[in-house]
């Protein structure tokens, strides 16, 4: 499936839904983008069945993904070179086939259920690496906290002893896949991205398009700056998305997960053309002109 197909997919009446009652109250205001409850730990979408470990969520990533394409990007050959470092589900994977159908990806989640899944729901698409393993500064074994498939980070994050439920997972050292040209890593590692990106700071050369999920934990220094410095070291062009931001900072910090920020930065090193910004219309209003 190409990605005009997908699109008709989801903007089409004929949408899947949900056979039961409690689909559509599970997904209410999701069913309008091609995403529906089958059955427990399963949702329908893109035309086939992806295991999930919480339905609501799964749809969120799924609009983040499919309908605000954020991840979208345009490149010279027709293969290109994907890591995707933080895979979860396997919604980005798909995305990227849809949009390049010969893209070779490389898809890493240490958590062993979650990759299970992934496996699953990656079944069938041609040049797709799983790899259950974190990555991280060196080879070797490092403790994994799992959150039930959002937010599991590596121990140490956000606990200095060990608290239990944590698990013994793979750890792959990211800078020797930097080698070769990447035409696009997505680094969402819950907290290990700045230590991961000192260790592949002289290989960033090699990197055209960078995303990171920059995550700013309770009681632990804030290392923004660290993140930037090594970006813009590496010559890249910084677009920022606040993920979770508090209404207002200066009286509380909304604190999910154990993290009070998050912060989506996509880096370039492509020429992209500059457009001039015009607010979005209204929905009200352009309702209104519609109707004129």
């Amino acid at each position: 499936m190409n990605l005009r197909n997908m699109l008709e997919m989801i903007r089409s009446p004929e949408s899947p839904r949900g056979g039961s009652d409690r689909s559509s109250a599970v997904l209410d205001g999701y069913e309008s983008i091609g995403v529906a409850l089958t059955a427990e730990g399963q949702v329908a979408a893109l035309g086939r069945t992806f295991e999930v470990t919480d339905a609501r969520e799964f749809a969120h990533m799924f609009r983040c993904v499919f309908v605000n394409r954020s991840y979208e990007f345009r490149c010279d050959r027709q293969d290109p070179r994907i890591i995707d470092c933080g895979a979860n589900l396997g919604v980005t994977v798909h995305f990227w086939k849809c949009l390049f159908p010969q893209a070779r990806v490389t898809a890493f989640e240490p958590d062993p259920a979650i990759c299970r899944m992934l496996r699953e729901n990656c079944s069938g698409l041609n040049s797709v690496e799983v790899i259950e393993a974190a990555v991280w500064n060196e080879d070797g074994q490092l403790l994994f906290k799992s959150q039930g498939g959002v937010g599991g980070h590596l121990r140490g994050l956000t606990e200095s002893t060990t608290q239990g439920g944590e698990l013994g997972v793979r750890a792959v050292r990211l800078r020797d896949l930097l080698g070769e040209p990447v035409d696009l890593l997505k680094i969402d590692i819950e907290g290990a991205e700045i230590d991961v990106l000192h260790d592949c700071a002289e290989r960033l050369v090699n990197v055209d398009r960078l995303f990171v999920e920059y995550h700013a934990f309770v009681d632990r220094p804030q290392r923004l700056a660290e993140l930037v410095g090594i970006l813009e070291q590496a010559g890249y062009l910084l677009h920022v998305h606040s993920e979770m931001a508090s209404k207002r900072p200066f009286l509380r910090r909304d604190v999910v997960n154990g993290k009070h920020h998050r912060l989506n930065i996509f880096a370039s090193k492509s020429h992209l053309p500059e457009i001039a910004w015009e607010p979005e219309q209204p929905v009200v209003e352009a309702r209104q002109r519609q109707s004129d």
